[in-house]
């Protein structure tokens, strides 16, 4: 957009200039010393500095087309700020997860805590239930807060403390079959996950490699991010299937909130 406007002000100058050498050509038509001089001859054949009517209107056309773009630039920076930030606070979260749930794998057999049974201070026997939420319960002290599990462009409200926490205070699925071992199992994702143009529904989700995968409008503008068992996070856009294809899991269950 700097480039465009640059090359609107040079339109302009060059205009601008050649409205001068016209105005000048004109005085000198007006001036020419072998031409008799009346001193009486018209005030509209007189030489003067103003500006003519044409000279005005193509400035304040200038003016406006500058305006313009200065005006549809910042509208659009604006925009894709609205966009762009909340996609990569989300992104940030979700390596936050991810480390938290390494730290906590390191004191339980590198297993996270869908993996752990309850008297060994995990989540096991929740994990067919299809809610994430008793899922994160047992990372609270990693996770350090709860409101580090709803997504900045989420409309959802984050809980109070991990007490009280429900799938409506979580924004990310969980997978209940990916381990550490296969890096490229996906762990974890934004909740507007669609299968074949729907969306899928809270609880246990079955992801097969054989979907058509995508997201809905309702978070990061028909695009979403996922977290993956190496720990690296990928912004995808409608290239969800592929992701799913590679990561080595021919079922992955999720757990959506």
């Amino acid at each position: 957009m700097r480039g465009l406007l640059e090359r609107v002000t040079t339109h302009v100058t060059t205009t601008l200039h050649i409205i001068n050498n016209t105005n000048l050509q004109m005085k000198s038509r007006y001036t020419n010393p072998n031409e008799a001089r009346d001193v009486n001859q018209p005030c509209h054949n007189r030489v003067t500095n103003a500006l003519t009517l044409l000279e005005v209107i193509v400035v304040i056309a200038a003016i406006a087309i500058l305006a313009f773009f200065f005006i549809y630039s910042s509208a659009r920076q604006r925009i894709n700020t609205s966009v762009v930030a909340p996609r990569i606070s989300c992104i940030n979260i979700l390596k936050q997860i991810s480390l938290s749930m390494r730290q906590w794998a390191i004191d339980h057999d590198d297993r996270w805590p869908w993996h752990v049974s309850a008297t060994n201070g995990g989540a096991m026997e929740f994990a067919a239930l299809g809610s994430p939420a008793p899922l994160f319960r047992p990372m609270s002290n990693e996770l350090s807060s709860p409101k580090i599990l709803v997504c900045p462009a989420d409309t959802r409200t984050p809980a109070t403390n991990f007490d009280i926490l429900t799938s409506k205070h979580v924004s990310y699925f969980l997978s209940m079959d990916a381990v550490p071992e296969i890096p490229n199992a996906i762990v974890a994702g934004d909740r507007n996950l669609q299968i074949a143009g729907k969306p899928v529904k809270p609880g246990l989700f079955e992801l097969t490699t054989n979907v058509s995968a995508s997201w809905t409008h309702d978070l990061h503008n028909q695009c979403g991010n996922i977290l993956f068992a190496d720990g690296h996070v990928e912004a995808l856009s409608n290239n969800v299937s592929q992701f799913i294809q590679r990561q080595g899991l021919a079922t992955n269950r999720l757990a959506v909130p």
